[in-house]
């Protein structure tokens, strides 16, 4: 249940209480045990008052720990159904409804959270699709009926146009080459900006020469350099080595990935 779910509930709560339970309200004055009670205590219906308070207590355990002072306060003025007790128990509430509209208590939107939650993961299974998958499918783009020209993936600007193709499965807005802040007196342009889920993907392709230090070299500046883009919260780096140049991925990639946990994912493919 969200904020404005939340604050509605209590809403709610409080026109029951003026509306109602208030307005249910009868006095006890009479004679006690032979002595007349010139000071009468004012009851509220009692079955109106404690199906009330069941309702209040379900919505307080959304955003309040058990063992919250509110809650507990409110545990004891409803052990008795007297007029002042909901009066009490009703400012309360307005005043829990004020803390939450002025920011004093933060209700967390859980069902966002969740939706944020599963995107993250189908975003995460999109990208282990395409790259584990991608060398497997250019190999298959070799071979086509009667000799037809096909896909030769023999640079980054190929393995550019086949990911963009692949992409436009899943994205809809797909930017390629976007500029990127100035890092260390340089800008460059990102390959793939996906600019709603806010993610930058880096293509490069291993070549004779490159060496796995030069590759680590090139992937610390494209961090940082990514870091200062204001639509990039998270970056993927794509490396395709089909000719197996790179001599420990593995080390690369956990290296890397392990100094930026929730910002960086680095595929080296095909694995091996």
């Amino acid at each position: 249940m969200n904020q404005n779910q939340i604050l509605d509930q209590l809403d709610a709560l409080i026109t029951q209480g003026e509306s109602q339970i208030l307005k249910s309200k009868f006095s006890n004055f009479g004679t006690h045990g032979g002595v007349t009670s010139l000071d009468p205590t004012y009851y509220v219906d009692g079955s109106l008052y404690e199906s009330w308070i069941t309702k209040l207590k379900r919505v307080l355990r959304l955003f309040l720990s058990p063992t919250d002072d509110t809650i507990t306060k409110i545990a004891q003025l409803s052990q008795r159904n007297t007029c002042t007790s909901a009066k009490t128990i009703i400012n309360i509430i307005k005043d829990l409804k004020s803390d939450i509209e002025s920011g004093m208590i933060k209700i967390k939107d859980e069902s966002a959270e969740a939706d944020s939650s599963h995107e993250t993961m189908r975003m995460e299974q999109i990208f282990d699709l395409l790259f584990t998958r991608f060398h497997s499918i250019s190999k298959s783009l070799l071979s086509r009926y009667n000799n037809r020209a096909t896909l030769t993936i023999t640079d980054e600007y190929d393995v550019q146009d086949l990911l963009q193709a692949l992409l436009k499965l899943f994205f809809d807005d797909i930017r390629r080459e976007e500029w990127t802040p100035s890092y260390a007196g340089k800008s460059a342009r990102v390959d793939f900006l996906l600019k709603k889920e806010k993610t930058v993907i880096e293509i490069k392709m291993a070549r004779k020469g490159l060496t796995g230090k030069e590759l680590g070299d090139q992937l610390i500046c494209d961090i940082e350099r990514y870091k200062a883009h204001e639509d990039c919260q998270k970056l993927i780096c794509f490396v395709y080595d089909p000719d197996e140049y790179i001599n420990n991925p593995v080390g690369i990639k956990s290296d890397l990935e392990s100094q930026h946990p929730d910002f960086l994912k680095i595929y080296i493919e095909p694995n091996r």
